[in-house]
């Protein structure tokens, strides 16, 4: 079973979402005015803006990790092979029954957390998001050394998305609007055509 869309789904929307954020920018905004505060204060007064990156990023985050837990917990042989390789450079060696409930733990924790990922925009939530995204991209580092540094960088993006949000979340709170991190973005009101 290879790697489905959706479970590449953080890494590929990323670079969407960076596009949307300069697409979203203001006109004015330049890096020669050195005012990168009131450029991202403007920018997250932007609601559809708001909307669209909020629901974006937490629906590809939600896909990866949602998509990891599932064949984690089918015991997929490529997880096995980044924990038995991750393992032996420390001096453990797994058998197989321990690495599918090791494997089986962990993906239904990836369920968890794309559900609440979802449902909640918990603090602890996106920081776990984050944390695990980050350590199970850097597995590629601990298993294969220097040769996955490469395979490490494409997938911090799985950590890295949850960072974002958190820092959106934060900006707006700061910014003294009335959204609390446990509120949902005001939605946009669609006039149809």
């Amino acid at each position: 079973s290879g790697m489905t869309p959706y479970s590449l789904a953080a890494r590929s929307v990323t670079p969407f979402l960076l596009a949307l954020l300069l697409l979203f920018l203001p006109k004015s905004a330049t890096a020669k005015s050195g005012n990168w505060s009131s450029v991202f204060d403007s920018l997250i007064r932007n609601r559809k803006f708001l909307n669209v990156f909020d629901i974006a990023a937490r629906l590809a985050l939600a896909s990866t990790f949602l998509v990891h837990g599932y064949k984690a917990v089918q015991g997929h042989y490529p997880f096995r092979d980044l924990i038995n390789l991750s393992a032996r450079r420390i001096g453990l060696e797994f058998s197989t029954d321990s690495l599918l409930i090791i494997l089986k733990v962990i993906g239904y924790q990836d369920i968890l957390v794309a559900v609440f990922v979802l449902i909640t925009r918990s603090r602890f939530v996106l920081y776990w998001t984050a944390i695990w995204g980050c350590v199970t991209a850097f597995s590629r580092v601990t298993a294969l050394g220097f040769p996955g540094v490469d395979l490490w960088l494409v997938r911090s993006a799985n950590g890295g998305l949850a960072l974002v949000l958190i820092a959106l979340y934060w900006w707006f709170e700061r910014g003294g609007n009335e959204m609390k991190i446990s509120q949902p973005p005001p939605m946009m009101t669609y006039k149809p055509l």
